[in-house]
């Protein structure tokens, strides 16, 4: 079935919850949150009321691009370290509804026949940037792999003997990726590219180049931000930021243990251990041999329980490291 637009699309249209004071991250990289945020608020005083509206170019980070056209960050690094949360804390931030789209699920539809065509999938590109323009929405792109990877590239040429164009033969009409490339240099608001390392792994070399962006795309970035694999540190500020402040502990937590003990773990990771201690700990019984034990007391979560979960989670990280590729049937990667 051909993607079309519908009233389900005009429902993604989210409201951001969460706030620059929820996001942890290592303090270079929040830095330039915070000039990405400062940088779009002076760009809407300058056409608000400034008069800056007939005033074409400025210089990038990255090189020269229009001060008319829209601001466009990309965010890198590691699955699970905090790419869209500050990506919703913008929004936030901004004052603006969040709209988002996954780029890797829309080549995975185009390529497999779902879409339809490449005509259809270009329309529904045009379609989602015309309603993001009109709700003033922060666009959010998942799955923003492809712009920048030669691996992604050559898979999409490979589906050539189906009919499909070849991305590099100049007939931009059909491309998808070009079509993507220059919705977000016509569009006026802030698109943010969501790209995760095709490793997935702490000490690997991010994979994010943009110098090997398609149609030059490199021109168009204004902030490019690395998220890393968070310290010691940040994990011990993201353990106590990510248990409630409500949840029945028997005694305080000791939040260095737990970071210490799990080096792996990304902000995504630890969210899983405390919905799933607290998942244990809401469903475990009181003793039968000590009657006198409430409820309350029963339910009350301990270090160990934490540490139970976490190992449940470090197996499975394990088991799928080195697993990740920057383009899989699987979908993007938070």
């Amino acid at each position: 079935r051909a993607l079309r637009s519908s009233d389900r699309d005009r429902e993604r249209s989210a409201i951001p919850k969460a706030s620059l004071k929820d996001v942890v991250l290592a303090d270079q990289s929040k830095e330039q949150i915070l000039q990405l945020v400062h940088f779009e608020k002076a760009r809407q005083l300058l056409f608000a009321h400034w008069g800056f509206d007939g005033v074409r170019h400025t210089h990038t980070m990255l090189g020269d691009a229009s001060i008319a056209s829209g601001t466009v960050a990309v965010f890198y690094g590691p699955k699970g370290c905090g790419k869209a949360l500050a990506a919703e804390a913008i929004a936030y931030e901004l004052g603006r509804t969040i709209r988002e789209m996954n780029l890797s699920d829309l080549l995975l539809r185009w390529v497999s026949g779902v879409s339809g065509s490449a005509i259809s999938a270009s329309r529904w590109l045009c379609s989602f940037f015309s309603l993001a323009q009109e709700c003033g929405s922060v666009v959010v792109v998942r799955g923003a792999e492809g712009l920048f990877s030669d691996e992604v590239r050559k898979a999409i040429e490979s589906y050539q003997p189906l009919g499909l164009s070849d991305l590099n033969n100049g007939n931009t009409s059909f491309g998808i990726l070009e079509t993507f490339v220059q919705q977000i240099r016509r569009y006026s608001g802030v698109t943010i590219l969501l790209s995760n390392d095709s490793a997935g792994g702490q000490d690997q070399e991010s994979s994010f180049d943009a110098d090997r962006s398609v149609s030059n795309f490199s021109e168009s970035i204004r902030f490019a931000v690395k998220f890393e694999h968070p310290n010691v540190n940040l994990r011990k500020e993201l353990w106590g930021k990510l248990v409630p402040s409500k949840m029945p502990l028997l005694a305080p937590l000791d939040y260095t243990s737990l970071a210490v003990q799990f080096p792996l773990f990304t902000g995504a990771s630890i969210r899983s251990v405390v919905v799933r201690t607290a998942e244990l700990a809401a469903l475990r019984q009181p003793k039968s041999e000590d009657k006198s034990s409430s409820a309350q007391q029963s339910h009350a979560v301990t270090l160990k329980d934490f540490e139970k979960a976490a190992y449940v989670e470090q197996r499975i990280i394990e088991s799928r490291k080195g697993r990740y590729q920057s383009f899989s049937h699987e979908g993007i990667y938070n």
